[in-house]
């Protein structure tokens, strides 16, 4: 969630968006999340942006935007680690091939309840096929068959040995054009977008 003042005025105007996202990486003092970009896009207008991060026991921690990417829809946040210690998500080695079972980390108020599926496939999805004006992805999604209650934009994707492999997409584009739930963006294209902007 974010608050600003709009275009330096006195009237305090806010925005919220609720997603999800990942701990990828444990810094000198920080955690790192990884999420998506829609849910940390600015609007224009807005200059300073606060983020609460909550964890799976409900504790909130203040966040701040590291980098982000509308070509990749990824971003990363970071905030200070604290006294509690939170547990990092490991990289799959690999990317899952089609047929291979996933899990999808689904969190409720007793826990993480994981929904299983398989990978039916790697496809490219072009907005104009979808009737957005926004600049296309460069790289394939992946498309499973797990269920999953909601479209929650920044939902890890787990392999069958708890790796990584996958975000779950969200919104692509200004026009809030959603893509299904059945959409990943995949391992290959995380370990791109982190490995080009040094994260």
């Amino acid at each position: 969630s974010y608050t600003s003042l709009v275009m330096g005025m006195i009237e305090l105007t806010s925005h919220e968006k609720e997603g999800e996202g990942v701990i990828i990486k444990d810094g000198s003092g920080y955690y790192y999340v990884l999420t998506t970009d829609d849910l940390v896009e600015k609007r224009k207008g807005y200059e300073n942006v606060s983020y609460t991060v909550l964890d799976s026991y409900g504790h909130a921690y203040k966040a701040s935007l590291k980098h982000s990417s509308v070509g990749y829809n990824l971003a990363v946040l970071y905030f200070e680690k604290g006294e509690r210690m939170l547990e990092v998500a490991p990289m799959a080695n690999v990317p899952p091939e089609i047929g291979e079972n996933i899990a999808i980390a689904s969190f409720t108020e007793r826990g993480v309840a994981p929904s299983f599926g398989e990978v039916l496939t790697y496809e490219r999805i072009l907005h104009s096929d979808i009737g957005s004006n926004a600049g296309d992805i460069r790289f394939d999604m992946m498309v499973h068959n797990a269920q999953t209650d909601v479209k929650i934009s920044g939902r890890p994707v787990f392999s069958m040995e708890l790796g990584l492999v996958g975000i779950q997409c969200g919104t692509l584009s200004e026009e809030a054009v959603e893509y299904e739930n059945s959409h990943v963006i995949p391992l290959e294209a995380i370990r791109k977008y982190l490995d080009t902007y040094g994260l």
